[in-house]
């Protein structure tokens, strides 16, 4: 497969660019999601990185510090890249905390330190704690955390910002899929190599590849990759047929459980989007919990939507209202005017429990 990456030169200050811009995005009411959640992913490794973000000032390699991200009096993060091994540099972290202090005025309680390695096993030699007979680590030993691009960073990415992309951030969602497909590339490798080696030795075997006649090699390999083509596409095809006997299968669950009480709708919509939707009313106005599957980007997703035959146009300011104590479940306003508010990309085999128990706490409200 492309990624884009691999054609480049990536060193520690790419990855710290790109860390840099992920953590700049903004939702179009101007938060800082990305950098709550990774704020939020902190705190869960250790409680007292719990600080809250509103306007921030992020840098990268400002006064030689890797990251830095601060809002004054409030908090300064100091974040120290090592995904390839760099050794640690005589008083560095010590001379970075100095810097916060001298230069943009915050005191030791308000600087935090995260370290970043490529898989957790590196930490920082004591020197690099120690300035002019100070050492910071037993300050610092609440404020510091070690962590890595293999199992957290990676994770993160993974598990609680590309799910939470709008359907309109096609660019970010591709940008996040390189990245995190390079991360994988660059973590799995050397694990990879290994198993390919084995693997190429099996189907040598198997198909009776002999090192003496590779023309004959060769069309055995190309008579045997037709095939898998073939087979390939055959499963493309029931996999389709599956996910649409399960999208007949939830309207059929949801018309009965609802029959008599709320309309239920489905089919494929003008944009070739599959969805379900659940018509409510609320003081006379009329909505719709609804869950979609994007066919050409393979991405599922519910919300509350006013797509649908009967339901006005116009967004209802009281629904709109409303929808805020949802916030917690479908956090995205969501600039498209079909939409109050929207939860993406969850995987297709979740989507629907997710979707159902969201209809009935709407139901229930």
């Amino acid at each position: 497969h492309v990624n884009l990456l691999d054609l480049f030169n990536v060193n520690e200050n790419t990855h710290s660019r790109i860390l840099h811009k992920l953590l700049q995005q903004k939702s179009p009411s101007g938060e800082f999601e990305i950098l709550k959640s990774f704020v939020q992913y902190l705190s869960t490794k250790k409680e007292a990185f719990k600080f809250e973000v509103n306007n921030p000032e992020i840098t990268v390699e400002k006064d030689r510090i890797d990251l830095l991200i601060r809002e004054q009096h409030k908090y300064a993060l100091i974040i120290e890249n090592k995904i390839n091994y760099a050794a640690d540099q005589s008083n560095q972290l010590a001379r970075y905390i100095d810097k916060v202090k001298n230069n943009y005025d915050f005191v030791d309680t308000q600087i935090y330190i995260l370290y970043l390695t490529p898989d957790g096993t590196k930490i920082p030699e004591n020197h690099t704690w120690e300035l002019d007979g100070t050492s910071y680590k037993e300050i610092f030993k609440d404020r510091f955390i070690n962590l890595s691009f293999r199992n957290d960073i990676l994770h993160w990415l993974k598990e609680s910002v590309m799910p939470n992309c709008r359907v309109k951030d096609k660019f970010l969602y591709s940008a996040l899929e390189q990245y995190t497909d390079y991360l994988d590339g660059k973590f799995l490798r050397s694990i990879n190599n290994k198993m390919n080696k084995e693997l190429q030795e099996f189907i040598r075997k198997k198909l009776g590849i002999k090192d003496d006649s590779p023309e004959e090699n060769s069309s055995i390999l190309l008579e045997k990759r037709k095939e898998l083509e073939k087979v390939i596409k055959q499963v493309n095809l029931l996999k389709d047929t599956i996910e649409r006997e399960c999208w007949d299968q939830w309207a059929k669950q949801l018309k009965t459980e609802y029959q008599g009480k709320h309309k239920v709708t489905f089919g494929v919509d003008s944009e070739n989007h599959s969805y379900i939707g659940v018509a409510f009313e609320r003081n006379g106005q009329i909505f719709k919990v609804q869950i979609e599957r994007d066919a050409e980007n393979h991405r599922t997703y519910y919300g509350i939507t006013r797509k649908g035959k009967g339901i006005p146009c116009k967004k209802y300011p009281e629904i709109e209202k409303w929808v805020e104590s949802f916030k917690d479940e479908i956090p995205d306003g969501n600039e498209d005017p079909n939409w109050y508010s929207i939860k993406y990309n969850y995987p297709f085999k979740d989507a629907y429990p997710h979707f159902k128990a969201f209809v009935e706490r709407v139901e229930f409200l």
